[in-house]
């Protein structure tokens, strides 16, 4: 069984204090990546107020996990160095999981993220 398409699904939290700001720093991303931002959701993080929580998409070009792991970490290395992955793990028959979480990001008012490899 194969897949068209990998998917990274990413959530990110922003040292921000107001919308504009983190929609220019989402963009920003996206321009990094050189990937299109699919999916966006932002908002006001209800735990602390000065940051934003964004979920978002980026659609890769790998239709293999093993291209579709390398490729996911040559993007969070734009991000960040210090990542924590798992996997990748089939955790059933051409399903996988591989992830990972960056809690000290380098990438421009960037707090935390993570990222996790999905299928279509």
């Amino acid at each position: 069984m194969s897949f068209d398409s990998y998917f990274l699904r990413w959530k990110v939290f922003l040292k921000v204090n107001k919308k504009e700001k983190a929609f220019r720093i989402l963009s920003k991303i996206e321009e990094t990546f050189d990937y299109e931002i699919a999916s966006l959701t932002y908002e006001e993080y209800w735990k602390d107020k000065s940051l934003y929580e964004a979920n978002f998409r980026i659609y890769l070009n790998s239709k293999s996990i093993e291209n579709a792991v390398f490729e996911s970490l040559l993007l969070s290395q734009k991000l960040g160095f210090d990542w924590c992955v798992v996997g990748p793990i089939e955790i059933q028959p051409n399903q996988w999981n591989f992830e990972g979480v960056c809690n000290q990001p380098t990438f421009l008012s960037l707090n935390w993220a993570n990222f996790k490899i999905d299928s279509e």
